[in-house]
């Protein structure tokens, strides 16, 4: 929705000759206006000036697999059979295989991954919807807690096909953890996401089914706090070490090379390396008479290989095994544990009027994302229209609104109600008549921190003026996206500026200004658009503001662009003129060296273009809606 570069990030095209540079330049500043802005507005993204250590981070490991892949490939078709491990590889130290803290260290490393694995999956009931997504992961993790301290009993007596087991099962929930989920959820939008821009379509971020549901996937999508990347690097880095213990125990024996090209001895490893112990057996399988043109790692022995209990360690100490012993009841008691809270979740009542139920745990009353409020045909009076908040906001966990829609009221009074949605991020009032707006109703900072956008469509304000849940004089910092499309409003309050936020956007479209209000001209904003209104003349100092980088003034009755005394002071993105009055000549600074950022297609300046010598590839053939973006009237007419 935020389609204006903010004023720290503003970057001017270079003057452009052709259309195709001109093509060029639209393609590069539509990039950064709605890919990078959007993601950060809405919190979807991690904060794109350290973005570099998350691509590192990702790097390094991919890097990793890379590697282990290679080195695979390489040993593979050096031996003619599937090889797992680098013949190198060992699984010794403290944390290695055949360590006597083995049980104990996996027990530690199992009950920090379950515990932030149940945080995650308590995250996915908070904000994803798709209930097939939610129940796969629970399924995942509850298994992971039953089946440890099952796979540990039924092969107590062989610790090699117990420890395989047991790290295959942490593999699994690790992959699902930080590659599977993220994947699954981000498969939708790869359809939806038009390449050739580099965004969605504009009018995604205007359907609020959808941008509600990106908002809130896309924290799981993307890396998005320190935290978060800790997480997802933990998850990775112990699958790394277990998918290491996994290829040393599935290796199979090596050869060494031919003695003097004529003899070649072999000598076969075990499943995993025999150690010295009083009761150690092992049972080896010899080859011999290899053949000596084979490989420097030969084939495998011609016998299987076995290997006896004995070659790990014994059993941990009794006080040992009982704390391990505790542990799993632990374990199998938090998988019953999550599993109860996942269902009594699941259970909550479907709300009509809710168009995104997600299903938290631990909630008193059904979690709605997104809510809309639908007026009766007979709530004709302003008490009535507020009854019928009342009675749908009593229905949901106030905590859990993320965004409101009130539509259809004809006399539409704002419920106090408002208040209690402290999680608010976007607000929309469509096709109403807005009689009051007052009180605990009124939006502010304390009680509306997250509050990021605010949508009017098709609406009547009091008197053709702003009310007064816009005007509180501790207006919420966040919000920086205010869009009015289709009203009566005929005029700003001066004091404006000292309430609304500085680096947003305000989109005052199809309304009843007659001038460009005064006090826009003192707003620290990034974008504006008066499209269609009646608007005349343009204040020369509009032209030469510092922070707006994207002004459009579409479809009103202005003649002519102002004189500049300096021309350098247009250091706007866009300036859209489209369907206006204009005519030439133009001023100075309007010449070829501003190239495409002024665009008037469809003006008599336009239709003479050959008489007043201008370039018409820049000017007035410009792409459509990707160079001067406006609120999508037309194709959410109806939807929500």
């Amino acid at each position: 929705m935020t389609r204006a570069p903010s004023p720290t990030t503003k970057t001017t095209p270079a003057p452009t000759k052709s259309k195709q540079s001109a093509a060029d330049a639209i393609s590069t500043h539509t990039f950064v206006v709605t890919v990078a802005v959007p993601f950060t507005v809405y919190g979807m993204v991690f904060d794109l000036t350290k973005i570099d250590i998350v691509v590192a981070v990702h790097a390094v490991i991919a890097i990793y697999h890379t590697s282990a892949l290679a080195k695979m490939t390489l040993a593979s078709s050096m031996t003619g059979y599937l090889v797992f491990s680098w013949p190198s590889s060992t699984p010794g130290g403290v944390l290695g295989l055949e360590s006597k803290h083995f049980n104990a260290i996996f027990a530690v490393r199992e009950v920090i991954e379950t515990l932030l694995q149940t945080l995650q999956a308590y995250r996915l009931s908070q904000f994803v919807a798709r209930r097939g997504i939610n129940s796969f992961f629970v399924t995942l993790l509850v298994i992971n807690c039953w089946i440890t301290p099952l796979i540990q009993q039924r092969f107590a007596n062989s610790i090699a096909v117990q420890r395989l087991l047991c790290l295959a099962a942490d593999i699994t929930l690790d992959f699902a953890s930080s590659v599977l989920i993220s994947s699954a959820l981000l498969v939708p939008y790869v359809d939806q996401f038009d390449w050739r821009v580099g965004d969605f379509p504009m009018s995604k971020w205007y359907d609020l089914r959808w941008l509600i549901t990106a908002m809130n996937e896309f924290q799981l999508i993307h890396v998005t706090t320190w935290s978060d990347l800790f997480m997802r690097l933990l998850f990775s880095g112990s699958m790394i070490m277990s998918m290491n213990k996994v290829k040393y125990l599935l290796r199979r024996p090596w050869a060494s090379p031919p003695d003097d090209g004529h003899q070649a001895k072999t000598v076969a490893k075990d499943i995993v390396k025999p150690k010295s112990h009083p009761n150690a057996t092992a049972k080896v399988a010899v080859a011999t008479n290899a053949d000596p043109n084979d490989s420097p790692v030969g084939p495998p022995a011609t016998e299987p290989i076995t290997s006896s209990v004995d070659q790990f360690p014994h059993r941990p100490h009794r006080a040992v095994s009982l704390v391990l012993l505790v542990f799993d009841v632990a374990l199998v008691s938090w998988g019953f544990i999550v599993l109860v809270a996942f269902v009594v979740a699941g259970r909550q009542p479907d709300v009509r009027e809710c168009a995104m139920q997600t299903r938290p745990w631990f909630t008193a009353r059904p979690a709605c994302a997104l809510l809309v409020v639908s007026c009766a045909a007979d709530d004709s009076s302003p008490a009535m229209s507020q009854r019928r908040q009342e009675l749908v906001l009593d229905q949901v966990q106030p905590s859990t609104v993320m965004s409101l829609v009130l539509r259809d009221c004809p006399a539409l009074h704002v419920s106090p109600q408002l208040a209690t949605l402290q999680r608010l991020v976007g607000l929309k009032i469509a096709n109403s008549s807005i009689v009051s707006w007052t009180g605990d109703a009124v939006l502010r900072d304390a009680l509306h921190p997250h509050l990021l956008f605010v949508f009017m469509e098709r609406v009547s304000f009091p008197d053709g003026l702003l009310p007064d849940g816009l005007l509180a004089a501790d207006f919420p910092r966040r919000l920086l996206d205010i869009e009015v499309c289709v009203s009566n409003l005929r005029a700003l309050p001066d004091d404006l500026h000292e309430k609304w936020g500085a680096g947003g956007i305000v989109f005052l479209e199809r309304s009843a200004l007659t001038h460009v209000p005064p006090v826009l001209l003192k707003m620290e904003i990034a974008g504006l658009s008066l499209h269609g209104n009646a608007i005349t003349e343009i204040p020369s100092d509009l032209i030469a503001h510092p922070t707006i980088g994207l002004l459009r003034l579409v479809d009103n009755p202005i003649k002519a662009l102002p004189p500049l005394v300096d021309a350098s002071t247009f250091v706007m993105q866009r300036l859209c003129v489209d369907d206006s009055k204009l005519s030439g000549p133009l001023p100075a600074w309007a010449s070829a060296d501003v190239g495409d950022r002024v665009v008037a297609r469809r003006t008599p300046l336009c239709a003479e273009a050959a008489d007043w010598r201008l370039d018409s590839s820049l000017i007035c053939t410009a792409p459509e809606f990707i160079t001067c973006p406006a609120y999508p009237l037309e194709e959410l007419d109806g939807s929500i």
